[in-house]
């Protein structure tokens, strides 16, 4: 199914915007002038991983690297993921030398993901905008907000976008909601499970990063079994892999580079993924933004012409 999803990109003024709107088609553009594939959690080859655990997904991110799977590619795979994540951002001289040895490689994967911890409606004007650029993205909904906000998800729209492409998955908040208590989470993920399963096909989950208990238990601190056991632990938590990660979900705390860069700056071989919250896109810049860390930043008062 080739046709557009009628739906006019205007947002109103609300508390949550941090960046415009033509912030995401920035970046959205310079993802198809730069070719840069996109993909979907979905599409990835998780499910006939040998490892368990924390390291379920190691096989696939070993596949994802070198095609194949076995001990040589493991070691080389698991010293150029070092290499990549961790080394080359604390030495120039390394960074140097994995970009060089990446030129000859396959260009960068990314996969961009939204959790609609807010505004749900947000999201699928995002959704939309990728459509213009023949994006296809992942994005996570709740069933019930945690914090009892109005959270009313258009199950018609949705679904439409599913049939185009892009990935549907849950916003795991059930521990949250039950209070940190494991056996009402589970109940919770089986509800929630059934009730979003009758309109999407569910294949991945995110954990909400949300309220946590005072012993500091968090939804990622939930196991993955039950009936998450067969979706992909896409972020938070014990997730896939990746090389790379550009994240504005904790934009009031602290600071992420301009995402145009981000982009820019990404290896040729290379897997990453962008986190961007819908809700903190719109037309309007919330009124205390003097207090958001982005504040000092020129790239993001150049945005807003501040």
């Amino acid at each position: 199914m080739q046709h557009f999803i009628r739906m006019k990109i205007v947002s109103p003024p609300d508390t949550e915007t941090v960046f415009p709107w033509h912030l995401a088609k920035d970046v959205f553009d310079l993802l198809a002038q730069k070719d840069i594939k996109t993909v979907r959690y979905c599409d990835l080859n998780y499910k006939n991983s040998l490892c368990g655990s924390k390291l379920r997904y190691l096989d696939e991110y070993i596949e994802f690297r070198h095609g194949t799977k076995g001990l040589i590619p493991l070691v080389v795979g698991g010293l150029s993921y070092t290499a990549i994540r961790f080394l080359s951002s604390r030495s120039p001289v390394i960074k140097r030398i994995m970009s060089r040895l990446s030129r000859k490689a396959q260009k960068p994967t990314v996969i961009i993901q939204h959790d609609a911890d807010l505004l749900p409606h947000k999201t699928l004007l995002m959704m939309q905008l990728e459509m213009k650029y023949n994006i296809r993205s992942s994005s996570y909904f709740f069933v019930k907000h945690a914090q009892g906000f109005e959270y009313e998800l258009d199950f018609k729209k949705l679904k439409e976008f599913e049939e185009e492409g892009f990935e549907i998955g849950y916003h795991q908040n059930a521990y949250e909601l039950s209070g940190y208590n494991q056996e009402k989470a589970y109940t919770i993920i089986k509800k929630d499970l059934e009730s979003l399963n009758r309109h999407f096909d569910i294949r991945s989950f995110v954990p909400h990063g949300g309220i946590p208990s005072k012993t500091g238990l968090n939804n990622e601190k939930l196991l993955h079994k039950g009936e998450l056991r067969d979706l992909l632990w896409a972020y938070n938590g014990n997730c896939i892999l990746k090389e790379y990660t550009w994240s504005d979900g904790n934009i009031l705390k602290r600071c992420p580079v301009d995402p145009r860069k981000f982009v820019q700056d990404l290896l040729n071989g290379t897997r990453a993924m962008m986190l961007m919250h819908p809700q903190y896109y719109g037309s309007m810049v919330r009124e205390d933004w003097t207090e958001l860390p982005l504040s000092e930043e020129e790239w993001w008062r150049k945005l807003w012409n501040l």
